[in-house]
Order: C-alpha cells, then structure tokens, then sequence
C-alpha cells in the first residue's frame, strides 16, 4: 500500500520559491491535506508527487522505491483537479470506464469495477447523461469514480471542492473521506479552505513561503499552534495581544498588556516581550466579574452569522477583542459585560523578530 515521502524538496522558477526543503511523511490510507493560502506552494507539492513537476532538490519516494524519475503513468496515482476534466463526447459510464478500457482489462472486469464506483457513488440513474447535463457536482463525483477506476491506490486531490457549489461541496467531502476509507487508498488533498481539511483529513501539514510550519492532527493544530501564523490561520480570527511577563505565581505567569494583567501558562522568563493568542470562541462573556482574567468591557460591534454571534469588545485599557458566543447570548452595541479568559486557553508566543503583523500575513 502507499507510503508517501519527500525529503528535502525544493522548486524554484527563476528568483521565485515554490518550495523550500520540504520534508513530510504521508502513512498509508491516511486522508492527509496540504493547507496554506494562495501561492504558498500546495499545487506544486502535488504536482511533484505525480510527477507532473520535477524538484529542483531533494527525492520523493513512494510506497519506499525512489520516483524521481519515474513518469506519471508508472507512478500508480489517481488524480483529481479543480477544474472538472471529463471527455464531453462520453456518457457517464464510458467516462468512468475509459481507463480500465484503455488498459485492455478483461470486458468483465471492466463491467464490474464501473458498477461498483457507480453504485458507490449513487451514480446509477445518470449512467447515460453527458457531462453537460450534470451539475458541477455530480461532474466532479464522476471525475473521483474516473480516478478510482485506474486502479491507483494513492489518490492525489487539488482543490477537488473549488469549482463546485458550497453545499454540493460539503456532501462530497464527506463523501471522499468514506470511500478513501473504505477502499483502503492514501489521499493527498490540497486545498486553501482550513475547515474544509479540519472536517476530514487524519493529519494536515500548514504551508507557507514554500515551507511546512507545521504538521499535525487537526486537535494538535487548533491547540497547540506553533506560530502565530497557524493560529491564525487555523480555525480563522484569533486575537493576538502584546505584552511583556512582569510576574510569576506559581505555575503562572503574569503578563502586562497595555495596563491590563493576564495570567496564563508560559515557559518565557520575567521581562521577556511575548504575544498572547485568545481564539474568539474561547473568550467567555459573563454578567458579572468573576476570579482572575476577569475584565470589563463595551460592545462596539455586533454580527449574527447564524450559528454564532460575533462581538467586537473593547476592555477598560482599550484593548479589542473579537469574541463568538452562541446565538442565545445576546448583547447589544453599547452594552456593557465582562469577559473571562482561561488561563489553559491562552497560547503564548515570543514576540517575532520581524514583528506580529508580519509574523501572521498571508502573504
């Protein structure tokens, strides 16, 4: 079964760095996603791994056999792109069987491996439609039953959900997830949209500028970021506080943001400057101040996204914060709360060199 692993891959176009000594290991029939935002060097990763692309630096292996030279077709890969490639001449079925015909696979054979995918897929009405009378959708399930017919048992995913609608795309990521599972392949899937990997993917690795930052499960990416950058980027705002540590108490320490004390767990010495990140759904809103890291504060802004409310809230000492409570917390603009911050819900940084809005742009 495959086992995926680059060690020490780079690409460069001219000045320009797609990838910079990228080592990662993909474990089989592990769904594992590639994540980062625009032009951090997720596709060209895939495209190295098929073999679409070649590194200037570095080797990849799969299933432990060294493939840098190895071509496309011998690389035993499924491939399924954003753009939904389908030939617009052949009904559903011939599509789905093209690759086992093109392979001169005994008819019977041919005929069972398209039923399976398309009783899998619960494509059995539209066997006779032609693409063009498909939605996006149900394209996009023909192009992974086209991709699963080959045979390959590495699955290679970019941006697979892009082009279709949000709701068709929340189905079929589930969807993927199942039969990845159920047919026991590895899937590699690339994509921009971080809850989109949070839902499915066993482990994700966080891409920026061409280097991994950091790999994980979900769970060990939402709590226990290792830049700044993956807090912000996984789970979406965050707040990020500036301070200096002033004080310790017992296993605390006691850190000055602009006035305001906050304690927290940190292992940064006395007069050291740090970052404090407080995701906006771990900022609890109280009628009343209640125990340490309790403030008060005045409702500037408030948004209902239906499943949640988001306030933006200023505390005593100026500082804002976003905070998300359930839609049954209602607070107007100008009402006046208080906060609480749990000490275990406070990830700690040391202040970037190059400072905390660079540390988290996008760019």
């Amino acid at each position: 079964m495959p086992e995926v692993m680059l060690v020490g891959v780079s690409k460069y176009y001219g000045d320009v760095v797609a990838l910079e000594d990228v080592n990662l290991k993909v474990f089989d029939r592990e769904y594992f996603c590639v994540i980062g935002p625009s032009g951090c060097g997720k596709s060209t990763l895939l495209k190295i791994i098929a073999g679409i692309v070649r590194q200037d630096k570095g080797n990849v292996y799969i299933n432990g056999k060294l493939v840098d030279t190895v071509p496309i077709e011998e690389r035993g890969v499924g491939l399924m792109f954003q753009e939904i490639y389908l030939f617009p001449h052949m009904n559903v079925w011939d599509n789905i069987v093209y690759s086992p015909n093109v392979r001169a696979l005994d008819p019977v054979e041919v005929v069972r491996i398209g039923r399976e995918l398309i009783d899998t897929l619960s494509l059995s009405f539209r066997r006779k439609n032609f693409p063009e009378e498909l939605s996006l959708g149900l394209q996009q399930k023909v192009a992974l039953a086209r991709a699963l017919a080959s045979g390959a048992k590495l699955l290679l995913l970019d941006e697979p959900l892009g082009s279709i609608d949000p709701r068709s795309a929340i189905e079929l990521r589930f969807e993927l997830r199942r039969l990845v599972k159920d047919l026991g392949l590895t899937a590699i899937h690339v994509t921009h949209n971080q809850e989109e990997a949070m839902l499915i993917a066993d482990r994700i690795a966080v891409l920026r500028k061409g280097r991994v930052v950091q790999i994980g499960t979900p769970e060990e990416l939402y709590f226990n970021p290792q830049t700044p950058f993956v807090a912000r980027f996984i789970g979406g705002e965050n707040n990020f506080l500036v301070g200096e540590v002033v004080r310790e108490e017992g296993y605390f320490k006691l850190v000055d943001v602009d006035g305001l004390i906050i304690r927290c767990y940190s292992k940064h010495s006395l007069g050291k400057k740090v970052v404090l990140s407080i995701r906006p759904e771990m900022v609890f809103v109280l009628n009343r101040r209640r125990g340490s890291n309790s403030f008060k504060g005045v409702v500037l802004e408030r948004s209902f996204l239906g499943k949640y409310l988001r306030y933006l809230i200023k505390l005593e000492n100026g500082v804002k914060l976003i905070v998300k409570t359930s839609p049954e917390l209602v607070l107007n603009e100008g009402d006046e709360t208080f906060i609480n911050l749990q000490e275990d819900r406070i990830i700690v940084f040391k202040y970037p060199s190059e400072g905390i809005d660079k540390a988290i742009t996008y760019e």
